[in-house]
């Protein structure tokens, strides 16, 4: 079987390949990091569709992925990465949607 591999922009302009993987996954790439998700290619690039073309929320077009994987489509930051770049002024709080959503640290 072919793999098949795509070339496509978020919105910010930023370069992502998606590639087939066997037993339906899909990889998406950008600048080396490698996200693995458990979705069928045409499932993600029709999402990708809705949130590029038609405008959709990337929260509506991508409602099968979590906030940090739908952080990596629209930045190219991984949570991991997130946290290591605003430990210091947010204090992250581990949900099972890994949102982000306690105010900045204030410093008093």
């Amino acid at each position: 079987m072919a793999q098949l591999k795509i070339t496509r922009k978020n919105p910010n302009g930023m370069d992502y390949i998606i590639t087939e993987w066997p037993i339906k996954q899909t990889a998406i790439t950008n600048g080396g990091i490698v996200m693995v998700v458990p979705h069928e290619i045409e499932v993600i690039l029709a999402a990708w569709w809705k949130w590029v073309m038609r405008g959709d929320l990337i929260q509506d077009a991508f409602h099968m992925f979590d906030a940090g994987q739908r952080e990596f489509l629209m930045t190219g930051i991984t949570p991991t990465r997130w946290k290591e770049l605003f430990d210091d002024l947010y204090d992250v709080v581990a949900e099972p949607n890994n949102t982000f959503n306690t105010p900045p640290k204030t410093g008093d």
